[in-house]
């Protein structure tokens, strides 16, 4: 699909997901590539039974590309649900493999698998429609989801999810979550500037010390510029419609709690990988910052 087969009617077999707000969607190793299927949305009961069922489909290939000719983006376009095959079934909830979070994408002699896992993990936050946050024996872990149920800091859960590669470690995408238990909120973990730099603590929920260097605010979103030790990082805020801001003053020392978003690039020198390069901290609400001077 992102190559040869551009342009040309063409079978793809993989693993499929569900996307209801985009499209259906293929796991073509660690691609996905999307799939517009004409009907598709006509029937959700036959098209929810795709989800993580192993297909083929036979379509169009159509791949995008940026100013430089290179390939950006991939797409399938096939003229109806009877260019769909199932070739295998889901499987059931209860036949999904459990994993610890250190487990997701390690290498495996028996070749990866595009399907679903399933993990348990402690709420740290959410995100209606975009993200759960969670932890579990000391790692932390992002969860994407269209999911809009409330779940509140402390819920014990389970999620489904399909696993991909994040910024310096594994995130599950298209995820649903599953309410076990209500608990208490987790406590932060104390970290320094060069702790949260080293990817350590990615996607988990922890506190630290800074100062504000500056301040934005357009609608509801407030961006915050602070400095700890000697060093600058982001702090991002979203307020439900009608909040009040808090008033914070530059120069203002405070205590902030947040999900620590790292941000990296490639490294190869040493074998490919992510080397994190800047952070930022993903501020819950208010209280998340507890002005100390």
């Amino acid at each position: 699909v992102l190559g040869a087969a551009a342009r040309r009617w063409t079978r793809v077999r993989s693993v499929a997901l569900v996307d209801r707000q985009i499209r259906l969607q293929l796991a073509v190793g660690t691609r996905l590539v999307s799939i517009d299927v004409a009907g598709f949305f006509d029937d959700l009961p036959e098209s929810a039974a795709l989800e993580d069922a192993e297909v083929t489909i036979t379509g169009a290939a159509m791949t995008g590309f940026n100013p430089r000719g290179q390939v950006v983006s991939a797409l399938m376009m096939a003229p109806s649900m009877e260019m769909i095959r199932i070739l295998r079934v889901a499987p059931r909830e209860s036949e999904i493999p459990s994993r610890t979070f250190r487990d997701l994408l390690r290498f495996d002699p028996q070749g990866a698998s595009d399907h679903r896992v399933k993990v348990t993990g402690t709420v740290t936050h959410f995100s209606p429609g975009e993200a759960v946050y969670l932890t579990h024996a000391e790692t932390s872990l992002r969860a994407t989801t269209h999911e809009t149920v409330p779940l509140q800091p402390g819920s014990e859960v389970e999620v489904l999810g399909f696993p991909a590669h994040g910024a310096v470690g594994p995130i599950l995408e298209h995820s649903h979550t599953r309410l076990l238990r209500e608990g208490s909120a987790p406590a932060a973990i104390r970290v320094t500037f060069k702790q949260a730099l080293s990817g350590d603590h990615e996607a988990g929920l922890v506190t630290l010390d800074a100062r504000l260097l500056g301040q934005t605010r357009k609608a509801q979103d407030c961006d915050y510029v602070f400095e700890s030790d000697g060093s600058a990082f982001r702090g991002s805020l979203s307020l439900p419609e009608g909040s009040v801001a808090p008033q914070l003053e530059n120069g203002s020392l405070a205590r902030l709690t947040g999900i620590l978003m790292t941000e990296g690039e490639l490294e190869r020198r040493e074998g490919p990988g992510f080397r994190p390069t800047a952070w930022h901290l993903l501020l819950r609400s208010p209280a998340d910052i507890a002005v100390l001077q």
